[in-house]
């Protein structure tokens, strides 16, 4: 879901590709400062519990995402003031429109504090994120090993599977929530503030209920999760876990004592060649995998030409879709295959090589739009006192071409939501006229685009269960839970932190067009060279 929304809290807020990116990573910062101690002491605690408490504070976190919405006003960065109240036309060009004020852009007190209440959302986007990183400490660590010690050996792998799958589902949910919330206005109760439609590139869709969607369906999965028992007795489990669980016990006997056992237990881990290969290549594949997707449904809003919405919907095709396949498949082929660890490794090997080729053959691809098409100014719209802090308003001229706004197309009236007289498109007479929005570009490349990044996160999520089977049967049954909280470790610090901060700085590099605040500072990103971005 954050993914989904990312691109309409940055319009909603001014925050740019980095803020929002260094946003996603504060989750992952608080997940490396504790998934390594939560994975190695409360393997040795009543695991249900554990999940239950650490999943509370990813409902607390998805209800502190929502209080932005509540605390800070509508943004108006620039509004036009026209002497006769015709805010309605108050882009076109002012040289032929008589009663037009020159002062026709002014930033009232309470617009010029906006700046400040873009800082204050974003640092409540900041904490809520560190806390949800407390949530994720325990799913995929203490998790999948309490599922792989309370099951027979021949079905931790279909179990381990369609858990894995689950992981994929989630997002599969959160991408179709944000496809139908975008498509309703931030304030549905007031009605459709900006008077456009989700088409339109400045729309500000409702981003916030999903947050509130998710804050209640986590409490309802927190609750039962507290009245799981410590083991599953009637299970075949897995008894030398469980008695290597009750050996290191009493042995243990106290906190003290397993703060000495951490080192011997890392170093154990650190030493082992296989496991670290293995910890290496993860980290590798999770950095590119996470930058890539962390901008995904912006790469296909803006390449595509297509609403929020649409690209919600493509992306959770593409990537969770075919991820919750993946896994499911993965976990059915390592039961049915009966894989050795050596067959496991081989199948991780080449799911992880297809899945680096999809990415590169994915972004080779083209994209519909041309920037050369949008047109900024011209010797034309000179005269026209187009201000460079007028709002973002394309139109589309009727010579095909996309102008900044109706005053850089030349327009001089608004009839029917149709601009007049805009002498500067390269048309004559009556076919000087222009539409709001971009220009329809007939883009037959999505499609293409769709299928290849589908059998990529297809082929990569094949590799997810045979990846984890690996890690357990690479260390001691009782380094399970460790051995997973160090690979998640390593993956957060080196790749889920930097991947969307870097990602997200190139795509900010790739902007051409910065929107203007009363601040006198830059906003939002409203045109990227697709290009670059590409």
């Amino acid at each position: 879901y954050n993914v989904s929304v990312v691109r309409t809290i940055e319009k909603r807020f001014s925050l740019t590709s980095t803020q929002t990116g260094m946003t996603w990573s504060m989750n992952d910062i608080t997940h490396i400062c504790l998934v390594t101690f939560v994975a190695y002491f409360a393997q040795k605690s009543h695991i249900p519990r554990v999940l239950s408490v650490t999943m509370s504070f990813s409902a607390v976190a998805a209800t502190l995402m929502v209080l932005p919405f509540f605390l800070y006003p509508v943004p108006k960065e620039i509004i036009p003031v026209l002497s006769n109240n015709q805010s309605s036309e108050a882009d076109i060009c002012v040289r032929e429109f008589p009663g037009y004020s020159h002062d026709d852009t002014q930033c009232t007190a309470s617009q010029t504090d906006q700046s400040r209440s873009s800082r204050g959302a974003w640092f409540i986007f900041l904490f809520a994120q560190l806390l949800n990183g407390v949530g994720g400490t325990g799913l995929q660590t203490l998790g999948l090993a309490y599922i792989d010690e309370n099951v027979s050996k021949s079905k931790s792998s279909l179990y381990v599977g369609i858990v894995t799958s689950m992981y994929a589902f989630g997002p599969i949910i959160g991408l179709l929530l944000s496809a139908v919330a975008l498509q309703f206005p931030e304030s549905p109760w007031e009605g459709n503030y900006a008077d456009g439609t989700p088409k339109d590139p400045m729309w500000i869709g409702c981003w916030w209920s999903g947050f509130a969607a998710c804050a209640v369906l986590i409490i309802i999965a927190v609750i039962p999760m507290w009245f799981f028992p410590r083991s599953m007795s009637s299970s075949p489990s897995q008894p030398i876990g469980k008695t290597n669980r009750m050996e290191a016990k009493e042995k243990i006997g106290s906190a003290l004592g397993q703060f000495k056992a951490f080192p011997k237990s890392l170093m154990s881990l650190l030493s082992n060649k296989a496991y670290m290969t293995l910890l290496i290549m993860v980290v590798c594949m999770a950095y590119i995998i996470q930058g890539v997707f962390s901008q995904l449904v912006r790469y296909i809003e803006i390449h595509f030409m297509v609403p929020a919405f649409t690209a919600s919907i493509v992306a959770a095709v593409v990537s969770a879709g075919a991820g919750a396949l993946g896994g499911f498949t993965g976990g059915v082929l390592m039961t049915w295959w009966k894989l050795t660890p050596r067959g496991a490794a081989w199948m991780l090997t080449v799911s992880m090589g297809a899945t680096a080729a999809g990415i590169a053959a994915a972004m080779l691809m083209g994209s519909c739009i041309n920037i050369n098409r949008l047109h900024v100014g011209s010797p034309c719209s000179e005269s026209c006192a187009c201000e460079e802090g007028k709002p973002y308003n394309p139109v589309c001229g009727s010579d095909g071409l996309t102008y900044f706004s109706p005053c850089h197309a030349g327009c001089t009236s608004l009839v029917n939501e149709t601009y007049r007289g805009c002498s500067c498109l390269n048309a004559t007479g009556a076919a000087q006229t222009a539409i709001s929005g971009h220009c329809h570009v007939e883009c037959n490349l999505l499609v293409p685009y769709a299928i290849v990044m589908f059998l990529m996160c297809f082929l990569g999520s094949v590799a997810r269960v045979p990846g984890t089977i690996l890690q357990f049967r690479m260390v001691k049954p009782e380094e399970k839970s460790f051995a997973l909280g160090l690979i998640s470790f390593a993956m957060n610090l080196l790749a889920l932190i930097p991947g969307p901060v870097l990602f997200g700085s190139l795509v900010d590099k790739s902007c051409i067009l910065w929107q203007k605040t009363c601040s006198g500072g830059s906003g939002v990103c409203l045109l990227f060279d697709t290009a670059n971005f590409r």
